[in-house]
């Protein structure tokens, strides 16, 4: 699967949160320890939050959220209060068979039209063991919602999953 999102203006960076954590776990909690983009061209991954489920970051949500980012008052201030929510990856703890939003920030690099990430990989703690889950969720950030000038990258990363 590819997500498009277009890309910031130069002073913001972008949210990339597409992805649901599970803890399939019914024992044991787990730690988040870091997550990092597979593949990456012009793209650098500035954070990683987590944040519950019921207060979601949109897709593509201009990071820090303001108002004026969305048509309406009420989405921006909802995003605004989920932003204040998050929980920095390296203090997030999942307990067993718990659910959690994961959230890239993003940063993109070149002034290209369009920049992308073939997936990306989290690392964890469970029960004092590391383990690291891959997601093949490829991204690409585009400057012009008018042409199609990404389809040959969203096509690669179909055609050339992890």
């Amino acid at each position: 699967m590819v997500v498009t999102v277009p890309k910031p203006t130069e002073d913001r960076y972008v949210a990339f949160s597409m992805s649901m954590l599970r803890n399939g776990s019914s024992k044991h909690q787990i730690t988040l320890v870091s997550a990092e983009l597979i593949d990456a061209e012009g793209l650098e991954l500035m954070d990683t939050f987590t944040v519950e489920p019921e207060r979601q970051i949109a897709v593509g949500q201009g990071i820090p959220p303001q108002l004026g980012d969305n048509d309406e008052e009420q989405v921006d201030r909802e995003q605004i209060a989920n932003w204040a929510a998050r929980t920095p990856l390296t203090e997030s703890v999942m307990e067993p068979e718990d659910f959690a939003q994961l959230v890239l920030v993003i940063r993109v690099t070149t002034p290209d039209p369009c920049n992308g990430a073939k997936g990306f990989k989290l690392k964890y703690l469970e029960n004092g063991r590391s383990h690291a889950v891959v997601s093949n969720l490829a991204m690409v950030v585009f400057s012009d919602l008018s042409t199609d000038q990404c389809e040959d990258l969203s096509d690669y990363y179909l055609a050339n999953p992890l």
